[in-house]
């Protein structure tokens, strides 16, 4: 941050050295520090002090339900994400079965903290097919929920 503003506003470029660690960066200068611009870029506040910082949001949200979301891609070959949300901390059960029910990876068998995850399927080892992920989420207050979806699998 410049000690002073400069006498009219300017907009970099910022230069630096090819071993500077900060090659990205980049400079905006407009006005006095009396009545220097603030703005926000993707959610992030760009401001000239931290003084005029008003609060601070946690964007990492905690998950607000149990939640299993449709594998994408889908069909795949042979990678896929499965996506799911658990609201309490507990045992996450996730596992894959063929069309004739009998299992053919188990993907989760542990205790997870509550949030979001989203788990890289690869069935390289499996035939094309259709095939069902099931997810079981067992809370420490007893609460047990579960889900079934649907993947395919084309090679």
């Amino acid at each position: 941050m410049p000690a002073t503003e400069p006498v009219s506003p300017t907009i970099g470029p910022v230069t630096g050295t090819a071993n500077e660690s900060a090659l990205g960066r980049i400079a905006l200068r407009q006005g006095s520090a009396a009545n220097a611009p603030s703005l926000t870029i993707d959610g992030l506040r760009i401001s000239k002090t931290w003084s005029n910082i008003v609060s601070v949001r946690n964007v990492n949200s905690i998950a607000q339900g149990f939640a299993l979301s449709q594998n994408y891609p889908n069909p795949f070959n042979p990678n896929t994400n499965i996506n799911f949300s658990i609201p309490k901390n507990g045992f996450v059960n996730l596992t894959v079965y063929n069309s004739i029910g009998e299992e053919v990876g188990n993907l989760i068998n542990e205790n997870l903290n509550s949030g979001t995850y989203d788990y890289n399927f690869n069935g390289s080892s499996l035939n094309s097919g259709v095939y069902f992920y099931r997810l079981t989420f067992s809370a420490k207050d007893g609460d047990v929920s579960t889900e079934t979806k649907k993947l395919i699998l084309l090679k």
